[in-house]
């Protein structure tokens, strides 16, 4: 004989019981805090490259942008002073 087909007692409440939400939630903080932490801190780390690099390329295309006659010398001068050397700044996983 199954469950489906045996009758049920009369007076039994057969409504699921509320779910303990509140230790659900510490129950899953537990199992995933190393994960969430370092997910969390990779994210940071990247916004914080991202916002130092933006900015540096903000404030070098803002200086090349600003200049009246773009062909002029004072204009390259400064697309030069904004932009460093291409063989000085490399970028490795051990340098961040």
């Amino acid at each position: 004989m199954t469950v489906l087909t045996m009758p049920t007692e009369p007076g039994h409440d057969s409504r699921p019981r509320p779910v303990p939400w509140r230790r659900m939630a510490w129950v899953t903080w537990r199992l995933h805090r190393t994960m969430l932490i370092g997910a969390l801190l990779m994210l940071s780390a990247a916004a914080a490259y991202l916002l130092v690099t933006g900015l540096d390329m903000h404030h070098g295309y803002a200086a090349v942008t600003a200049c009246r006659p773009a062909s002029s010398d004072a204009c390259l001068s400064a697309a030069a002073r904004s932009s460093p050397p291409t063989g000085r700044r490399r970028i490795s996983p051990w340098s961040l």
